[in-house]
């Protein structure tokens, strides 16, 4: 980000922010062992490297448990400062809608137990042909990343045929070894989608498994495909942050973080963490501001999952309606002392509804929604949704849904003992930061894929005793982050790779390197 960009109502043609994603995937790809166009690039290399700069030797900081409570007690003040809702329209334009016009509503008395086993849920809703109706049933089954995507073809003639390359490709990901009925299924599936595309099975699981643009032109569906199965760019949505965040908060940026909410839970939590620790974050300091994001080649697939982050989203499609529909955001500021940090949250539903405020999902007739005055409208340039060209924000004639009526959710085994106390604080940090009011945690007890209970808590119930102990933590790390980075930390491009680790045991140091 140039520090020009900070005066402007909205990002001007050309400028740094939309140069941030491609050093962002640059840098990704350097750390995944792909070279640039310089050939060996990173630091340290073997035999045939050169010796690192000055400037390109590791930072490192090392935290210990034992000091946490000798330092400045830090209280944490977290600002909404807008509600926002995404939505996709046929054409190429993204609309924004604030403040945020909540849809997704968690639901009261839901059956109990609840089934996360996708080879039940697969084989229960195959067709007799091989193939599947592509509703939101099925998109729930599958645990869709984007489920958006997948149901806008709903309507295709070939709808049959790109459900079930979602449950293959689905299968692929979390269960490749294709246990108990699937191996069936994925059979049938793949005979199913030979005869309908007139390809043999095996051109189709090369197209499947590449998703490159060959394998466009030859599967129905490949944005659904590419959407849920693809890592996007790395970069997030720091553009539509800036523009939202209006002069005033605009005007603070420089000297700040912004960053994903899931790094401040990450980091806060480490020396709390009772199993190892390592995670890799990308890291670029343009006008005086720090962006961080998660390490990931834009393009590549994203490889073998395990099985629980698909249950995650299943829950989520059980236990909220329209879970089908992007969550709403809350761009939030959080300052530690002198540590000013801006963020996105995603809370999962509201689970109390405001009145007045519609539950249904209102679809965009053309360019122009029903009770909104346009108040941005700007072409996108290198931002995460990288298919839509032009983004429009509305400001919508709704009331205003305060973030406390916002809700996560979580599934884990149980909340007993050490471990089950990092779960709540994590739990607890993520919907803080939210200013979330609620958090409905599932449980599955003994059986992995069978959610057996659902409690609800209120966010302070979670509150752990030592919680400034915390905040006192995060704000050390997020202090020595911005010293390091200080004026490109005399680094010429400004770049650089944050990793994060701790030994396995209670009380082990959390060490953190800036290389």
């Amino acid at each position: 980000f140039g520090s020009s960009l900070l005066g402007f109502k909205a990002p001007p043609q050309g400028h740094t922010c939309s140069q941030v994603q491609p050093e962002l995937a640059r840098m990704a790809s350097l750390n995944r062992g792909h070279s640039g166009s310089g050939g060996n690039s990173q630091v340290g290399a073997g035999r045939g490297g050169r010796r690192p700069t000055a400037s390109e030797q590791p930072r490192c900081f090392e935290y210990r448990f034992a000091d946490l409570g000798r330092g400045q007690f830090v209280s944490p003040r977290v600002k909404a400062i807008t509600t926002y809702s995404k939505r996709a329209s046929p054409g190429d334009t993204l609309h924004i809608f604030r403040p945020a016009r909540p849809v997704r509503v968690l639901r009261r008395g839901v059956g109990l137990p609840i089934d996360l086993s996708l080879e039940r849920g697969v084989s229960r809703l195959q067709q007799p042909s091989g193939g599947f109706i592509l509703d939101t049933q099925l998109v729930a089954v599958l645990g869709l990343l984007d489920p958006e995507a997948a149901m806008a073809f709903a309507e295709d003639r070939e709808a049959e045929v790109i459900a079930a390359l979602l449950v293959l490709k689905t299968v692929s990901t979390f269960k490749p070894d294709r246990p108990g009925c699937l191996a069936k299924v994925c059979s049938r599936a793949w005979k199913f989608c030979s005869r309908a595309l007139k390809r043999t099975e095996q051109q189709l699981h090369a197209a499947l498994e590449l998703l490159d643009e060959a394998a466009c032109s030859v599967l129905p569906g490949a944005d659904a495909l590419i959407r849920n199965f693809l890592n996007g760019p790395p970069i997030g949505d720091y553009e539509l942050a800036m523009v939202l965040l209006g002069p005033t908060a605009r005007s603070r940026a420089a000297g700040s973080v912004m960053c994903p909410r899931y790094f401040l839970v990450d980091l806060a939590s480490a020396p709390f963490s009772l199993y190892e620790v390592a995670m890799e974050y990308a890291v670029i300091q343009r006008g005086g501001c720090v962006f961080i994001t998660r390490l990931g080649v834009e393009g590549d697939a994203i490889g073998v999952q395990p099985d629980p982050c698909r249950q995650g989203l299943h829950l989520e499609a059980e236990l909220v309606d329209n879970g089908w529909t992007e969550e709403d955001r809350i761009l939030t500021q959080l300052q530690l002392g002198s540590v000013r940090v801006f963020y996105a949250a995603a809370p999962d539903a509201v689970w109390d509804v405001p009145p007045g405020m519609s539950d249904f999902v209102e679809a965009i007739d053309g360019d122009e929604p029903r009770g909104c005055e346009l108040v941005e409208n700007f072409e996108l340039r290198g931002w995460a949704h990288s298919d839509h060209s032009r983004c429009k924000v509305w400001a919508g004639d709704w009331p205003e849904c305060e973030p406390k009526r916002f809700a996560e959710v979580k599934k884990t085994t149980h909340l007993k003992g050490k471990a089950g106390k990092l779960k709540k604080l994590k739990f607890w940090l993520q919907a803080s930061l939210g200013m979330c009011g609620r958090i409905a945690v599932a449980m599955t007890g003994d059986s992995p894929d069978i959610v057996s209970m659902v409690q609800h808590y209120d966010v302070q119930e979670l509150q752990p005793s030592d919680a400034e102990l915390v905040w006192e933590g995060l704000a050390k790390k997020l202090g020595d982050l911005l010293k390091a980075t200080a004026a490109g930390g005399g680094r010429p491009d400004g770049c650089w790779t944050l990793s994060v680790s701790k030994k396995r045991g209670e009380g082990e140091p959390v060490e953190m390197s800036l290389r």
